[in-house]
């Protein structure tokens, strides 16, 4: 090897390197403290509880989260003893290791939800039998493993910074989905009268059809234009109760031309026609 080549070599080894890795499962006593450490860590949890904190805070963490700690500072860790986790680590170092944390850290620090990926598992396995394995074939030439762990390394931590930024991006799109429920009812009692579509609907809460029914139902355990017929047969029991209008001018009011249609669908609500839920329940 030429001196300008392995040069070359050993800045390529120097980028990202791993230092140590691992997996442990049921060992409830695993903690561990460092006053001052000297490389970065990663820590994914696949199952059981744990807790992480760094010099200023303290996060419980339990399956699909990581936790993340920088050099330089103090840090403790530990599984939960009734709930001992699953984890997979790896502690790294290199000139780029701190543009990889940092941009896992923005998500959160030194706790944030990454959740479960086959592919991620296997790049940890991938690479945890490479460190183990390369060592033994590059012993002459270290940098080489180096350089060959450190992409593999690269890649799973960008698979992780993939994984973070997908996992925020559907979090924020379901927080501003979420239905302002006061203003929806406002909306739909206003507009009893008149034809209500679920396309209507569904862009006042500026969101697609699919998702606002989806979220309507979860909040209202029916349908959109399920939940509109109960009112407007609710508003006309009402009417057909504290005013003499006829039977069609009521079904008009909530909504119905067809006065055949209306009370059709009154007794599919009500139990009873309009005409019998007027006799029954009027006071003479």
């Amino acid at each position: 090897m030429t001196p300008d080549t392995s040069q070359l070599t050993s800045e390529l080894a120097q980028l990202l390197q791993v230092h140590s890795m691992g997996h442990f499962s049921q060992q409830p006593d695993h903690r561990a403290a460092r006053k001052v450490a000297s490389d970065y860590l990663l820590i994914w949890v696949l199952g059981g509880k744990g807790f992480g904190k760094n010099k200023t805070q303290r996060a419980d963490v339990s399956a699909g989260q990581i936790l993340t700690f920088t050099p330089n500072s103090s840090h403790a860790y530990g599984s939960d003893l009734e709930h001992p986790w699953d984890i997979m680590w790896v502690h790294f170092g290199g000139k780029i290791a701190r543009q990889y944390m940092a941009a896992i850290q923005q998500f959160g620090k030194p706790a944030a939800f990454l959740g479960f990926d086959q592919q991620l598992q296997a790049q940890f396995e991938d690479l945890m039998a490479a460190s183990m394995g390369l060592a033994q074939i590059h012993q002459d030439i270290p940098e080489n493993q180096d350089i060959l762990t450190g992409q593999m390394l690269g890649a799973l931590l960008g698979r992780i910074i993939h994984l973070l930024e997908s996992t925020n991006r559907q979090r924020h799109l379901e927080h501003n989905e979420q239905l302002n429920i006061t203003e929806l009812r406002k909306h739909i009692h206003r507009n009893l009268t008149t034809p209500i579509t679920l396309d209507e609907l569904a862009d006042f809460c500026h969101l697609s059809v699919t998702h606002f029914s989806r979220l309507f139902r979860q909040h209202f355990g029916t349908s959109p234009m399920h939940y509109i017929i109960q009112q407007r047969m609710t508003r006309a029991a009402t009417l057909l109760t504290q005013t003499t209008s006829a039977i069609k001018l009521v079904g008009e009011t909530v909504g119905y031309e067809d006065a055949y249609y209306f009370s059709r669908l009154f007794k599919r609500t009500i139990g009873m026609t309009p005409r019998d839920y007027r006799q029954a329940y009027t006071h003479h």
